[in-house]
């Protein structure tokens, strides 16, 4: 009797603890949201995973739910369309540790470390941002990279391989602040999408051993570590808006000569770069492409580029800046707060350069008085050839060099600021009459601040009044 009470009261006890088991599961697996899209369902639950069946493409159905996803479990009857991606409204799937695919789904496979695939594997979908993986290769069969695919890492410090790829797409490695190296040996690379490398503000350096890649609006703008970007066997040969903009660290871009076009801004704020060279296939050059590079020394503007606008404005470091013949229009602050600027070579003649247009005194480089160099010799006397008609606005402002000027009988127009603040310019010959003296045309220049010119408080070039009422 007492072997069958034993026996018995064990029994009981196996019973309560497996109703303890089970209660403990369910407790583990509560819902804590579900939802329908079409013919989706779709699960999650308090462990962090979320079940994704039913049939049909991919909706954003659970978009506000990303963030809590530690897994995510697709069905085998889960598709997507071929613009589908998983951006997650930018903050990503920031938590995920891991994915798998059911057997049996003809859309998505995953690999060994439940990285998201199309099933030929010719794109990347998604790695899981929380994952615990320092490095990852990307397979050969890959072509391209997806959006978001690689954004929000937090543990994943080198990607490489991926020699098949073509197409780094929008936001490709958005906000991985992990990563410190992309190495891509794809020659066949032809776009970093806008934003694809946006504020990964561990990454150092980046590079790509071939194709002729285009480099998208901000694709690594607040990459702050960034030092070094290289394209080998190839090159980039388009940079378009704010592409590398605030790179503070940025010291080397290789840029090769099939480039043609570099954007507004592309460089702006990369206080780190201290010389660059661009080459003579471009052609356009944006807006403010160098404002603000406070360590920028050196430049030289391909023979290409006819017009440049805010391009220097900030670089408080620029020393020496050359310039082609072919620029005819300066504008904007091209060079606004480049007091250090020592010498501008410029590679035409002093005709060339008196044909400038100057769109006001800080689009001048030689403002804060800098040398001017053609033909290799300092300029300090200009004699304006007979069929100049017009000398532009802020021409020769604040070239402390100048010490003579002569202007032939066809010139009827001097503009606004033209020679003003030529301290040293004090010997000026003119043999016609003019039509129209601009405001402050030689203010400030020697032949204005000797007294001796002056005639009951009137300033005359020749028969032209110049100036009144100096004082």
């Amino acid at each position: 009797m007492k072997t069958k009470g034993i026996k018995t009261l064990s029994v009981i006890l196996a019973v309560i603890m497996l109703l303890g088991s089970f209660t403990a599961l369910a407790a583990e697996r509560e819902v804590i949201a579900s939802g329908t899209s079409v013919n989706l369902t779709w699960t999650l639950y308090s462990d962090g995973e979320m079940h994704i069946g039913g049939s049909g493409n991919l909706t954003s159905g659970f978009t506000a739910h990303y963030t809590k996803i530690k897994k995510l479990t697709i069905g085998k009857d889960v598709t997507c369309s071929d613009s589908y991606d998983f951006d997650g409204n930018y903050t990503g799937f920031m938590n995920l540790e891991t994915i798998v695919v059911e057997e049996g789904n003809k859309t998505f496979v995953t690999d060994e470390h439940g990285v998201l695939f199309n099933t030929n594997k010719t794109k990347i979908y998604l790695f899981p941002a929380a994952s615990s993986l320092a490095e990852y290769d990307i397979p050969d069969s890959v072509t391209t990279i997806c959006s978001i695919a690689f954004g929000n890492t937090q543990n994943l410090k080198k990607v490489t391989g991926g020699k098949n790829v073509s197409v780094v797409d929008s936001k490709a490695f958005y906000f991985s602040t992990g990563i410190e190296q992309v190495l891509l040996t794809s020659n066949k690379l032809s776009n970093f999408n806008g934003y694809a490398f946006y504020k990964c503000s561990s990454l150092e350096k980046v590079t790509v051993y071939g194709g002729n890649a285009i480099a998208g609006s901000r694709a690594f703008e607040y990459c702050s570590n960034l030092e070094c970007v290289e394209f080998q066997n190839g090159g980039i040969s388009y940079i378009s808006t704010y592409a590398f903009s605030e790179c503070t660290k940025l010291k080397k871009i290789t840029l090769t000569d099939n480039i043609d076009e570099i954007c507004s801004y592309a460089f702006s704020g990369c206080t780190g770069i201290e010389s660059i060279d661009l080459p003579d296939s471009i052609t356009t050059i944006g807006y403010g492409i160098f404002k603000n590079c406070t360590s920028l020394k050196s430049s030289r503007i391909p023979r290409g580029v006819t017009r440049v606008e805010d391009i220097f404005r900030g670089c408080t470091a620029l020393e020496e800046v050359t310039l082609h013949r072919n620029i005819w229009h300066i504008a904007s602050d091209a060079f606004k707060y480049c007091n250090n600027l020592k010498s501008v070579y410029y590679l035409g003649s002093i005709e060339d350069w008196c044909q400038l247009s100057i769109n006001n005194i800080y689009a001048n480089p030689l403002q804060y008085g800098a040398d001017l160099y053609i033909d290799g010799k300092i300029v300090y006397d200009v004699i304006f050839p007979e069929g100049t008609t017009e000398i532009g606005r802020a021409l020769f402002y604040g070239y402390d060099n100048l010490t003579s000027v002569t202007f032939p009988k066809s010139v009827k127009t001097i503009s606004e600021n033209a020679f003003s603040n030529c301290e040293n310019l004090k010997n000026i010959s003119i043999a016609g009459e003019l039509e129209y003296i601009g405001k402050h045309a030689f203010y400030d220049t020697g032949f204005y601040n000797d007294p001796a010119n002056w005639d009951n408080g009137f300033l005359y070039l020749g028969r032209n009044l110049i100036a009144a009422d100096k004082d």
